[in-house]
């Protein structure tokens, strides 16, 4: 079961998250959050990618998907996962400005 902590002796302002890994030992990792709810949410999609480990059905892309939950979770905000024709158009719209600033040096 994951359990979330602070530091009794004042070290850390983070709390941090005691669980279990997909090898059966227990761990304890700082969540950076000092946000009880947000330090839970990271909790929670370490916890759901490592129950999907341990089942044999973490793909790279499923943990992508859960870096986002977790990200959206944390900041409000929408992890930018283009698709590959947005990932080039914005490639090539950045080397078009990078070259015309060379230019006009």
């Amino acid at each position: 079961m994951a359990s979330l902590h602070k530091d009794s002796r004042g070290k850390t302002p983070y709390y941090i998250a005691a669980y279990t890994d997909q090898f059966g030992r227990r761990r304890k990792r700082s969540t950076k959050e000092t946000n009880k709810a947000k330090a839970q949410d990271k909790l929670d999609g370490w916890v759901k990618g490592i129950e999907e480990a341990k089942r044999g059905r973490l793909s790279e892309g499923r943990a992508r998907e859960i870096i986002a939950e977790i990200y959206e979770s944390v900041s409000g905000r929408k992890l930018y996962r283009p698709t590959l024709k947005q990932y080039f158009d914005d490639w090539l719209a950045a080397a078009a400005h990078e070259a015309d600033g060379a230019f006009t040096r």
